[in-house]
């Protein structure tokens, strides 16, 4: 009569204990799993950098670094401040 219950009782705890297995053992086998077209946001501000002695102006920091340019800063004013 009362087996029944407590049978039951302890399927559904070990069934839960199961479940938490699993759930760690997942997120521990994905933890390792980046998105490919994961990048850092570039905000659209102008920026100045030198790139072989010239100084160019680029549409984002990601652009001129990319484009390896040095010293980049964001533009103020109307040119590049190393420009002036």
């Amino acid at each position: 009569m009362f087996i029944r219950p407590i049978v039951a009782l302890v399927f559904a705890v070990s069934m839960f204990n199961v479940g938490l297995a699993s759930a760690d053992q997942r997120s521990e086998s994905l933890s390792h799993i980046r998105i490919a077209q994961e990048k850092t946001t570039c905000p659209q501000v102008i920026h100045c950098g030198t790139k072989n002695g010239v100084v160019k102006e680029y549409p984002t920091r990601c652009a001129a670094e990319e484009d390896g340019a040095t010293n980049i800063a964001p533009k103020t004013g109307p040119t590049c401040p190393a420009a002036q």
